[in-house]
């Protein structure tokens, strides 16, 4: 009899136990279950993002190739008017603010400040100004080179040139050739040359046009 309630226990206590297992594995089955389909609709969110991104990139890039062909449009606008204002102000036709140029290299606007600089020897903005308004003025004139660096570097023109290890160039010299370059004179295009005020000397042909600073500004008729 005690044998038989023994192994009744023993096969009841094995029940329980498998049901108890049974139990905890569908617990930790529905955990998993739970746990993949976070993860199912984590991986949905980021392909959603990821899809979000490819369309976000692809109207950067529409945006990047719209903006290059407007930037070639009015490149090829600029160098247009560049051409037109070059041609009518090399005809004889008085202009004292067009747009010159706006394509000037880094080396020769350094040397650009740098002979300006000299030649002018003053903070004075006009002065600054004046000898910018000479240069440009050459530039645009049939007589000598169609660009500044050759204009500032021509022999015998500007005596200043060999000073090459000049850099104190101010605030009040880069406006002023800034603005040169922008179209902004103090002087008439036909006003090409100028000396230092205490080396000035009248002479057949010259017109005084002004002296401005420790320069006279003239031209020839």
């Amino acid at each position: 009899m005690i044998k038989r309630i023994l192994l009744f226990l023993l096969a009841a206590i094995l029940i329980i136990s498998s049901i108890v297992y049974n139990l905890n594995l569908r617990n930790e089955n529905f955990k998993l279950e739970q746990k993949n389909e976070s993860q199912k609709y984590i991986i949905q969110d980021l392909q959603n993002e990821k899809l979000d991104l490819i369309m976000y990139l692809r109207e950067i890039e529409e945006k990047n190739e719209e903006l290059q062909e407007n930037n070639i449009f009015l490149k090829e606008q600029l160098e247009k008017t560049i051409l037109e204002t070059k041609t009518i102000s090399r005809s004889g036709s008085k202009i004292e603010s067009e747009i010159i140029t706006t394509d000037v290299s880094e080396n020769e606007l350094k040397e650009f400040y740098r002979v300006v600089s000299l030649e002018a020897n003053s903070n004075n903005y006009e002065a600054c100004l004046a000898v910018a308004t000479v240069i440009i003025n050459r530039v645009e004139s049939n007589e000598f080179p169609n660009t500044i660096l050759k204009v500032v570097s021509a022999s015998g023109q500007f005596s200043v040139w060999s000073n090459k290890n000049y850099n104190r160039i101010n605030d009040t010299v880069k406006q002023a050739v800034d603005d040169a370059i922008l179209g902004k004179k103090n002087l008439p295009n036909d006003c090409l040359f100028f000396y230092a005020s205490y080396s000035y000397k009248e002479g057949k042909g010259k017109i005084l046009v002004a002296e401005i600073g420790d320069n006279t500004f003239f031209k020839y008729n």
